[in-house]
């Protein structure tokens, strides 16, 4: 899901969450190795780092995170493996302020991490091709050589997010001190007439909307507004109407309840005369509540079936498909030898993709996934590659689809292989 924060008060929100993770780093000793000691501001360029903050995470709620213990226990088994020079580009890497490098190589190493707990020698792969490395080479009864890649955040869903980030930032100036605001977003209705998305259009489509509705002022009654369930009325009725309806034929259930109690308050005479007209754009839902601070967070609507859900379950099918033939076209592979390709990709769309008996959604996408795979490897003869293993990030959760291009004695090789069992 594309969300964004604006904290009001940067020092204090990240100078507290760099103490956590500088606490939590005391039991990752490999992880402490990598970053040292994390404080704010001085570390400034770490506050977007995925590590720092599941650090943090896990040092507030005193709950083990998986993803960390994977991490820790691959650095401290590879390190040792790696010279002074992919040491120091590794840990460079693991510290950057590129979240979608930060994700790609812990990916690597929980993958890593994962093989070598099944009792096999895993070893960080040189250079095989001229088309790039191999990341890890497994050796089990046959060499399996491994290509992990990571589909990441998408250059759209970057937009929206910083696009998130510069209406909260201008929403935060409107709200009284120590405030939450959170609105969630219907993202088919941003300004797409830009190439994907204007990101100017879209922030003023949602700040006129909120003025227009006299959202925040709305908000001083009751923490939460249903702007979807206005959306829905006759766009010539006012608020006024809107509520009476409500309480006179349970329109929307207890909405007209809720709201009744400013039909006869000074205070909200203007709000009661705004049109349905005015509360239609982007914003779905709205809440208000306390944050030490100050806090504003946008969120893109998880509903499904929706416009929005439908173009995005397109965009991500098909960057799943440019992710493989972009690995086709690369070479990344060790000729006459046992190849696998694993991309680690999630969306909340096809959450339990992995899983033949997951839910509807999860089903559903499970079958997109396999046939829009299959059916790029077809295009290609790539007989050294023995199939695409796409993973929940967690190579546990993975879907494995075989290349049908793929040579038969290759096949019959991987078939025999340990790795051919936990993955397939």
């Amino acid at each position: 899901m594309t969300h964004a924060s604006y904290i009001v008060d940067e020092h204090s929100y990240y100078s507290t969450r760099f103490q956590e993770a500088t606490e939590r780093l005391r039991q990752y000793p490999a992880l402490r190795d990598v970053f040292g000691t994390v404080s704010w501001p001085a570390n400034k360029r770490h506050r977007a780092n995925p590590l720092v903050l599941e650090l943090a995470k896990e040092q507030r709620s005193q709950k083990t995170v998986p993803l960390l213990s994977s991490v820790e226990d691959a650095l401290a088994s590879l390190t040792p493996k790696l010279n002074s020079g992919e040491k120091a580009d590794l840990y460079s890497e693991l510290r950057s302020s590129d979240r979608r490098k930060v994700m790609s190589r812990m990916l690597e190493l929980v993958c890593y991490q994962y093989f070598a707990s099944q009792g096999l020698p895993v070893t960080p792969e040189p250079p095989v091709s001229e088309g790039g490395v191999t990341d890890l080479l497994v050796d089990d009864t046959d060499p399996v050589y491994v290509e992990i890649t990571r589909l990441g955040t998408s250059d759209t869903e970057l937009d929206i997010e910083d696009m998130y980030q510069s209406v909260g930032k201008q929403l935060a100036a409107d709200i009284p001190r120590n405030t939450y605001l959170r609105l969630d977003v219907d993202s088919s209705k941003l300004d797409w007439t830009g190439t994907p998305l204007d990101k100017h259009g879209s922030a003023t489509k949602i700040l006129q909307q909120v003025q227009r509705s006299q959202l925040l002022t709305l908000l001083q009654h009751r923490d939460a507004v249903p702007l979807r369930d206005i959306q829905s009325m006759p766009s010539d009725w006012t608020l006024r109407k809107v509520i009476e309806d409500s309480v006179r034929y349970g329109t929307h259930g207890p909405f007209g309840e809720n709201w009744e109690g400013i039909l006869d308050d000074p205070q909200f005479v203007p709000a009661l005369q705004t049109r349905v007209e005015a509360f239609e754009g982007p914003v779905i839902t709205a809440m208000m509540g306390d944050a030490t601070g100050g806090l504003v967070e946008l969120h893109s609507d998880m509903f499904s079936p929706s416009s929005a859900a439908s173009s995005q379950e397109a965009r991500f099918l098909c960057r799943v498909e440019r992710k493989v033939e972009k690995k086709l076209r690369k070479g990344q592979r060790e000729p006459g030898e046992v190849n696998v390709l694993c991309i680690g990709a999630t969306h909340w769309l096809a959450r339990g993709y992995t899983k033949s008996d997951t839910h509807p959604l999860g089903r559903d996408q499970r079958a997109k996934l396999t046939t829009a795979i299959h059916d790029t490897l077809a295009q290609h003869s790539v007989p050294e590659l023995v199939g695409v293993v796409l993973m929940e990030d967690d190579p546990e959760k993975s879907l494995w689809v075989a290349n049908p291009s793929a040579s038969s004695d290759l096949v019959t090789a991987c078939e025999g292989t340990t790795v051919a069992h936990i993955l397939g």
